[in-house]
């Protein structure tokens, strides 16, 4: 239980933040995190294998920490870097299955590029919606 007066002070708060100049971000991140990256899952998966779907979404950290790394200019260290090129060729080594030197076009399916796509799009959501909401904003 909150004590008389409380409530009324959070729902204040919560409010003072938000400002007519808000509808965009809501929009950004409404868009990218929650429709693209929805719906273009559900059509890459008509396109693609649910493993190689699931395989790829292994990338998604590497994806966010890239764009963070060029959007909010976040450094990363050598140890940093190394996994992220880890991370890109076991992702690439798996759907390969290893055989990543034989690669042909032909063993991609179009979704896998789509669901790279929504991938990049969450990654969007997540590192707009961290600049967005840090306090040196407005």
């Amino acid at each position: 239980m909150l004590p008389p007066g409380t409530a009324g002070a959070l729902v204040e708060e919560t409010i003072r933040g938000l400002g007519p100049g808000d509808a965009g971000v809501f929009l950004v991140l409404g868009t990218a995190g929650i429709w693209c990256s929805t719906q273009f899952t559900y059509l890459a998966l008509h396109f693609t294998t649910a493993g190689n779907a699931v395989i790829l979404q292994a990338v998604t950290p590497v994806i966010v920490t890239l764009i963070a790394r060029f959007y909010l200019g976040e450094r990363l260290r050598r140890v940093q870097w190394l996994g992220v090129a880890a991370s890109v060729v076991g992702v690439l080594l798996v759907i390969t299955r290893g055989r990543l030197v034989l690669l042909e076009p032909a063993d991609l399916h179009a979704g896998d590029f789509i669901t790279l796509l929504t991938l990049c799009s969450w990654a969007v959501y997540t590192v707009y919606g961290k600049h967005v909401s840090r306090p040196t904003r407005r």
